[in-house]
């Protein structure tokens, strides 16, 4: 009955979760790295050695994830192109994780409260939607799957002493790192959890992590590699921001997650880095210091609950840190997927906060119990509204991008998501007029923002579908002119150059393009430059 009485809350939870998230099962397949990961991924397409070989030494959207494009390939074989199954295996695997998730926290903190409230607010959470909804971020639930099952077994491990368990957890950190290379942080986690629970400090316990460290740097050096592969995002942001504003980018990024833990509104498919006026940032980046600086002193404060706080806080942050632009990649300044597995150490928190509240002052919240749960049971279900209605965005792309530009801070970034959304469905039996719709768009962000070559180079494609080639080299040339080292406007003026029987210039500029990082530009021009 007890074991029973364990299970009735985390049964309720996962069902609840899945309930929401059945909604994703109507979603089909997006033009937005879902057709570079499955629809126009030859390699998913045979269960072949041959195919198995690439998938485990290629790299995808410039990450590289086998095991993820491997259970691509597996559907593929028995299903097809049914979205619907792509989906529902997002779906199991996020609730799965809510389970492991329940039982990470459970041995713990061997509080069943606490393991309650993470294990809801994981499942629920409206900022877990992108990892969840959008198919080719499978490897954020895998790569937590496996995860969260190495921390259980480190947790069971330290308490049992049973070495099976240690290779469990080697096991399942292997996997975790061929879904994602974010879980290269593992390690690090793992002497938290020594540090959290009082265990001695020795050279055995270091020992014993030495080759998941290792396995961290193999990785790492992997996940730094594949930056360098395919065009790169990098470009996106160009030389415009020096030491002291990707410092202040990181801590906005810290600052906005941690907000929007309490206040998941505005969501959406793409935050833009900020536009610099007279070589400073948004007051908001400068701002967000303030709300850190405050955290991190709470944190310095000693008492009954600094280890908790402590423990969460540093499992959040390490859970982002790849992704808060200290180095700045991308286009994005944040990224809701990003908090997929780091939220657990905020969650964490709360849940603790909770426990510790009701054993410390029983007396005077034993009245206030029944209206504090209710209180958080109204707060999960508009969490779990936001979330179902949020799921519907990530129905197909031309949703998406509306939603994203909607929600645009500026006219500039209006302009430029709409950019993307014309792209992106200009397969469409109207492709000429959105051709000609992103042109119009393109002007506008240009006039708002001149110096960002890929706009030009975008406007380029988009009039080269129209057969307006001197325009199209006029914005190729521009956007050289602004950064010579932006590879993708060289592979659109080859083409140019080709059109012309300019066929010595064209292969001069593939070469400049593989030079920079495209390695496989020949395969798409019909000229030979070896």
């Amino acid at each position: 009955m007890k074991r029973l009485n364990l299970h009735i809350p985390l049964i309720i939870i996962v069902m609840v979760t899945a309930l929401v998230y059945a909604r994703t099962l109507e979603n089909g397949i997006l033009n937005w790295d879902d057709q570079t990961h499955i629809t126009n991924n030859s390699d998913i397409q045979s269960l072949s050695i041959q195919n198995i070989k690439a998938i485990f030494t290629s790299y995808y959207v410039k990450m590289y994830h086998p095991l993820v494009t491997l259970s691509f390939a597996i559907e593929y074989h028995f299903f097809g192109l049914n979205s619907t199954v792509y989906h529902a295996t997002n779906v199991l695997f996020h609730l799965a994780n809510v389970v492991l998730v329940f039982y990470f926290v459970l041995l713990l903190s061997r509080r069943r409260e606490t393991a309650i409230i993470v294990a809801c607010l994981f499942g629920i959470h409206p900022m877990h939607v992108e990892s969840v909804a959008w198919i080719a971020e499978r490897k954020d639930v895998v790569y937590a799957f496996f995860y969260l099952s190495a921390l259980i077994f480190y947790l069971r491990f330290i308490r049992q002493g049973k070495v099976i368990n240690y290779w469990m957890v080697c096991f399942c950190f292997i996997l975790s790192l061929f879904s994602k290379t974010a879980a290269i942080t593992l390690p690090i986690v793992l002497f938290m959890v020594d540090i959290y629970l009082h265990r001695e400090s020795t050279v055995r316990t270091f020992l014993e992590k030495l080759p998941l460290l290792l396995l961290s740097l193999v990785f790492g050096l992997i996940a730094l590699h594949s930056q360098g592969e395919g065009e790169g995002a990098r470009y996106f942001v160009g030389d415009n921001f020096n030491f002291i504003d990707q410092f202040f980018l990181a801590s906005y990024s810290l600052c906005y997650y941690i907000i929007h833990l309490f206040l998941p509104i505005n969501l959406s498919a793409l935050h833009l880095l900020p536009i610099k006026i007279e070589g400073l940032l948004p007051a908001e980046y400068y701002l967000a210091l303030i709300p850190l600086s405050i955290l991190a002193f709470i944190g310095t404060r000693k008492g009954i609950f600094q280890r908790e706080y402590v423990f969460g806080l540093l499992f959040f942050v390490l859970g982002v840190s790849l992704h808060i632009h200290i180095v700045p990649i991308g286009m994005a300044i944040v990224s809701e997927r990003y908090t997929y597995l780091a939220y657990v150490g905020l969650y964490y928190i709360i849940g603790q906060l909770y426990s510790f509240s009701f054993e410390r002052y029983q007396d005077f919240l034993l009245s206030w119990k029944k209206p504090i749960i209710t209180g958080m049971t109204l707060l999960t279900l508009f969490f779990g509204y936001i979330t179902y209605e949020r799921i519907g965005v990530w129905n197909n792309t031309s949703l998406l991008f509306q939603d994203a530009a909607m929600k645009a801070s500026s006219t500039a970034e209006k302009n430029f998501i709409q950019t993307f959304n014309y792209m992106f469905e200009a397969d469409d039996k109207n492709r000429m007029k959105l051709y000609a719709d992103a042109i119009e768009c393109f002007n506008k962000a240009i006039v708002l923002s001149p110096q960002m070559p890929d706009l030009y180079v975008n406007r380029a494609v988009a009039k080269i579908n129209l057969h307006d080639y001197n325009s199209a080299m006029k914005d190729c040339e521009k956007a050289i002119e602004l950064n010579p080292s932006f590879a993708p406007a060289y592979p659109n003026r080859a083409l140019l150059y080709i059109l012309s029987n300019r066929q010595e210039e064209a292969c001069a500029d593939l070469w400049t393009a593989y030079r920079l990082g495209l390695h496989n530009v020949f395969d798409f021009y019909p000229i030979n430059c070896f």
